[in-house]
């Protein structure tokens, strides 16, 4: 998976349904979203790095116009997880093929959310 994942937000955005997916009852599946598949991309670099003793490759995520909605609404989970220094845990309350994960924010918090526009030319 490329370690680069742009998201464009978008302004209807209340919840973290957007980030982390959602339960679509008709169908009983979990819809997965592209922030989800490289946050899992990124948990599993990161034990495959420590069952290989070496340094885990980094991943990035762009949120494309982030302030277009309410920072504190559709990123509260993570906003929590940075500012008290723990964990997060992705259990989804519905079925799911994939596994519960655990993610640590990197120690190193200089990559820090925002948002960047290119002037007009």
């Amino acid at each position: 998976m490329d370690p680069v994942c742009i998201v464009p937000v978008r302004p209807d955005w209340t919840d973290g349904r957007g980030l982390l997916g959602y339960h679509n009852p008709i169908t009983d599946e979990y819809v997965e979203t592209p922030f989800l598949r490289a946050l899992l991309a990124a948990a599993r670099e990161e034990d495959l790095a420590r069952r290989e003793r070496r340094t885990p490759r980094p991943h990035f995520v762009i949120l494309d116009e982030m302030n277009l909605a309410r920072v504190e609404h559709y990123f509260s989970d993570f906003l929590s997880v940075l500012e008290s220094g723990g964990r997060f845990t992705f259990i989804p309350s519905r079925p799911w093929s994939g596994p519960a994960t655990r993610m640590t924010p990197s120690p190193d918090p200089s990559p820090s959310p925002g948002t960047s526009s290119s002037p007009a030319r």
